[in-house]
């Protein structure tokens, strides 16, 4: 496998994803935790997943979880570090208590993804992007998106 190859793969699978988020969500959910309604412009992460410069395949359970990655504006994702602080609230919040172990627990978790599971990923958020464009009713958007997710 070249690493061109993979290199691609992971940057198309990444635009799929931030694409994906940034039209769940469309205010920055660390803007929202702090009582202002700022548009998202950016995937933010809670846990980083750069790859640190490895060529290979490599990574952990957390680099497409959808969980880890929410809109945020550019102020709060790279001038602020994230608003980890705001972040784990709002990740609190919305996914219940244990969730910012869970994602840790994940981010410490070793995983090769190779070019098929790319393929899926990227196809997969590709999918449910296009369900939230059709579809703009919060319960069928949850609810088409639940689906696929369980398929």
């Amino acid at each position: 496998m070249k690493t061109s190859q993979i290199r691609t793969a992971k940057r198309k699978t990444w635009q799929a994803v931030s694409r994906f988020i940034r039209t769940r969500d469309p205010l920055c959910v660390t803007c929202l935790m702090a009582g202002k309604q700022t548009p998202s412009t950016e995937a933010g992460h809670y846990k980083h997943t750069s790859d640190k410069g490895n060529a290979q395949l490599g990574g952990n359970e957390v680099w497409y979880d959808a969980r880890n990655l929410n809109g945020q504006c550019g102020t709060c994702n790279r001038w602020n570090s994230g608003e980890l602080d705001l972040y784990g609230l709002y990740l609190e919040k919305t996914y219940g208590f244990g969730i910012c172990q869970e994602l840790n627990k994940l981010y410490n978790t070793p995983k090769k993804w190779t070019l098929e599971m790319l393929a899926d990923v990227r196809a997969a958020y590709e999918r449910r992007t296009a369900i939230l464009q059709r579809n703009r009713s919060t319960n069928e958007i949850e609810h088409e998106i639940l689906l696929d997710i369980l398929q």
